[in-house]
């Protein structure tokens, strides 16, 4: 595992997300069934960690306005 494995990057419409599971359903729901929709709508911005050497999305985060 090296630092260069690791990419953060902002979701976008397109986005195809990597695998991400943790032990909370509704932040998995979140992420893979609303973040991108949340985008769309212009409610929130969503930034992933992902682990290129495992192919795998390892962290992410919302930024709302409300």
């Amino acid at each position: 595992m090296a630092l260069e494995d690791y990419y953060f990057i902002p979701l976008k419409a397109d986005s195809e997300i990597m695998p991400f599971k943790c032990k909370d359903d509704d932040l998995n729901g979140f992420l893979f069934e609303d973040a991108q929709k949340y985008l769309t709508d212009l409610m929130a911005v969503t930034y992933l960690l992902e682990d290129l050497s495992k192919g795998k999305t390892v962290a992410y985060f919302s930024l709302m306005n409300d």
